[in-house]
């Protein structure tokens, strides 16, 4: 159990850190330039070249690219975006519903940074529905048997779905710093349960990485 945990702390950490670069280096460009941000900004779509300058990313199609990227950003604002590593070539399918855009993860490991708080962003993966409620970054883990979704400075709105349904079962709010882990066979035991019972059914910890 603590060596699943350690992994994750050092996954996340080093997500954290790209995402702190990449961050830095984009503000500190804008401030060199004295640019607007343009919150109205298409979407794009990035590859890390890890060979090019010590490491870039570079624009690609949304269409996705042949050549196979360590990881890739999907910048939806300048502010917004999702990163991610998968296996597969398309595993973010996104929806707009008027001024709601849907992200449905499929297998991989995404972190989200979603800083524009009139943006409204709702994530779908299997057996629940994530929606930010406040700014903030957050790990969403789906290549284990149990999905991890990770706060790391975030309020998230988390929705259990049984299998077979389509509206949520049971709901909970992740605070900052916590991590919850989640199996859906668990969820049909769970209609209309707090927090509490969710936690002592499926897995909640207190990660503080900040002072790891």
């Amino acid at each position: 159990m603590k060596k699943n945990i350690f992994f994750l702390a050092v996954l996340f950490l080093s997500g954290a850190l790209v995402i702190l670069s990449i961050s830095t280096r984009n503000n500190e460009k804008l401030g060199d330039k004295g640019v607007s941000i343009d919150l109205k900004e298409g979407e794009k779509l990035y590859g890390w070249n890890k060979e090019k300058d010590n490491g870039v990313f570079e624009e690609i199609s949304l269409s996705g690219s042949d050549i196979q990227h360590d990881f890739y950003y999907h910048r939806f604002s300048p502010i917004d975006g999702v990163y991610y590593r998968s296996d597969n070539k398309n595993p973010m399918e996104i929806e707009v519903k008027d001024t709601k855009k849907i992200l449905t993860f499929g297998t991989g490991v995404f972190i989200c940074d979603f800083e524009n708080t009139l943006a409204d962003y709702e994530i779908h993966i299997s057996g629940a529905v994530i929606q930010p409620l406040e700014r903030g970054v957050f790990l969403i883990d789906t290549t284990r048997s149990e999905p991890v979704i990770f706060s790391f400075n975030s309020f998230l709105q988390i929705g259990l779905i049984e299998k077979g349904k389509e509206t949520s079962s049971a709901n909970l709010t992740l605070f900052p710093s916590l991590l919850f882990r989640y199996n859906q066979n668990n969820t049909i035991n769970l209609r209309n349960a707090d927090i509490l019972r969710i936690s002592l059914i499926n897995s909640l910890y207190y990660l503080d990485l900040k002072n790891q």
